[in-house]
């Protein structure tokens, strides 16, 4: 679950372990990271939790390879990808330079 500390991704996060899924959460902040564990652990006992603390906003090749250790074995059957990443100025979607959207950058 990227996204997972704020909004939609920690309602997803809730919703997915209230259904008995173990949750991987993602996000920028180790600190909220932790909290959200925590409060998920708290109320649904038996769900395990496991944190990575990531910045979308730079290059894949700074966080790939971190991820991956961190799911190693790991048997992943839901995706969630919430990240909200934003760029400098409001755009139509079909206008955006193609390189933004191929490296996710916007």
């Amino acid at each position: 679950m990227t996204g997972a500390t704020d909004g939609i991704g920690k309602a997803y996060s809730f919703a997915l372990a209230k259904r008995g899924l173990n949750i991987v959460l993602i996000s920028r902040t180790q600190a909220k990271l932790d909290k959200v564990s925590g409060e998920i652990e708290s109320k649904y006992p038996g769900i395990q939790t496991k944190t990575i603390a990531v910045d979308f906003s730079m290059d894949a090749t700074n966080y790939q390879h971190e991820i991956e250790a961190a799911i190693q074995g790991l048997m992943i059957g839901v995706l969630v990808n919430n990240v909200g990443m934003a760029y400098e100025y409001p755009e139509y979607f079909l206008d955006i330079p193609a390189n933004m959207v191929r490296n996710s950058l916007f």
